[in-house]
């Protein structure tokens, strides 16, 4: 059974667990004018058991679980409005906002994997140098990836691309110098946040 069935299987069990449970905090509050705590930490203890089975949904389930999440508050709405006591309409009232908060904090969730996703997703192929074959930019004849004249004429090699000057300043700047700072650009989506622009 996947995640998914589990959720569909189990939902009418929770959610009426849930809803007995509020039902019974509410009746002995209107028969004995305070709250039960026993029957309050089973309300919580009930809301947060919902609560952390919809948070453990898998990233590859979360498109069908908002889905379902979204029936499950059409649902609660239904009830709330066929409710004609107003302690039920407050029992669903609660009901919904917890259903609601879930699916907020799932989307949350969504996006926050799509974030973590996009490093892998929005590159091109191309891909920085390994040792192996290559040559560093403090000395590009290694492993003779270029001749011995890129340093005396440089401007043979040249792109035709308005950086070239940049480039060429660059390779002459590092030359024999490994440890020497260089300026590296790279190019991020734009809807990343700082933090994630900087990692």
């Amino acid at each position: 059974m996947n995640f998914l069935q589990y959720l569909v299987e189990n939902y009418d069990l929770d959610y009426h667990a849930l809803e007995h449970a509020y039902k019974k905090s509410a009746d002995h509050y209107f028969e004995h004018g305070s709250y039960d705590e026993k029957l309050k930490t089973n309300v919580s203890d009930m809301e947060k058991k919902v609560n952390d089975k919809y948070m453990a949904t898998p990233a590859h389930e979360l498109d069908k679980t908002l889905q379902h999440l979204d029936d499950v508050h059409e649902d609660l709405k239904n009830k709330y409005h066929e409710s004609t006591n107003q302690t039920h309409k407050n029992i669903y009232g609660r009901l919904l906002n917890h259903a609601k908060g879930i699916r907020y904090k799932l989307s949350l969730k969504q996006n926050q994997e799509k974030v973590d996703l996009a490093p892998e997703t929005y590159h091109g192929k191309h891909e920085a140098p390994g040792i192996e074959g290559n040559a560093p930019l403090h000395d590009l004849t290694h492993n003779g990836i270029y001749p011995n004249d890129i340093y005396t004429h440089m401007h043979q090699y040249r792109s035709g691309d308005d950086s070239d000057f940049e480039s060429m300043s660059v390779i002459s700047n590092v030359k024999n110098r490994p440890n020497r700072m260089v300026k590296i650009y790279r190019a991020v989506p734009d809807n990343l946040t700082a933090k994630d622009r900087a990692r």
